[in-house]
């Protein structure tokens, strides 16, 4: 469905790391989603998205001990799309027929 950017990350010890996030995302299956129960009506708009860890590059060079350990642990996130979206239409996405 698209791809995600982390970028400039600093790992700190202790078991909180927290970073902003970038993405690039196809827009039909996400307004299809937003369409359908219960994404429509019980969430209002809040999707989940499955994450997982493709490349990790740093100063061009590939870091494949970072990417194999991301890429072997999908993430489910939650994420309100729905709240955009209903502002850049002028109005929440309805519920498909």
């Amino acid at each position: 469905m698209g791809t995600v950017f982390i970028d400039n990350i600093i790992l700190r010890p202790g078991p909180n790391n927290t970073f902003p996030m970038r993405a690039t995302i196809e827009n039909t299956p996400v307004l299809t989603a937003l369409s359908k129960k219960p994404y429509c009506d019980e969430t209002k708009g809040v999707l989940p998205f499955q994450i997982s860890g493709k490349t990790v590059t740093n100063f061009g060079q590939s870091l494949t001990y970072f990417a194999d350990a991301l890429a072997s642990h999908n993430q489910t996130i939650q994420i309100d799309v729905g709240a955009p979206v209903a502002k850049l239409l002028g109005s929440p996405v309805k519920c498909a027929a």
